[in-house]
């Protein structure tokens, strides 16, 4: 796993301007540290997200990105927008995704505790956690 300190680029963009607003995945990748939780940045044809546990290239596995509602498009590697923009979260196990939760952009909280539990020893079922 490689966390916020190890992200070159992460942290340079954060630096880089002390007035610039954080991108996305500067916010959840603390969040999650927070918890204990590791997470890493994976990109594929313009859309952005965080892997988080053990990885996208093993299962199982969680993630967390932005969407817009109106957009097929997910991002971690942009300035989230409070009025747009909703988090979701979800897991991948035996190669299927399940969403977790999808929450405002305001309520990261909801969807780090969600993949925290998820990380748990116990591992919900991801169906139990849908609100």
């Amino acid at each position: 796993m490689t966390s916020f300190a190890s992200i070159p680029h992460a942290r340079a963009a954060a630096r880089a301007d002390t007035d610039r607003p954080a991108e996305a995945a500067q916010h959840a990748i603390e969040a999650l540290a927070a918890r204990g939780i590791s997470a890493h940045i994976e990109e594929d044809n313009h859309n952005s997200w965080l892997a988080v546990g053990r990885g996208a290239d093993t299962d199982p596995h969680a993630l967390l990105c932005l969407y817009r509602g109106n957009d097929d498009h997910t991002a971690v590697l942009r300035v989230p927008d409070p009025d747009r923009d909703d988090w979701y979260a979800a897991t991948v196990v035996n190669g299927v995704e399940l969403q977790l939760m999808i929450r405002p952009a305001a309520q990261l909280g909801d969807c780090v505790e969600a993949i925290a539990a998820w990380l748990a020893d116990t591992r919900p079922d991801p169906r139990n956690l849908l609100n």
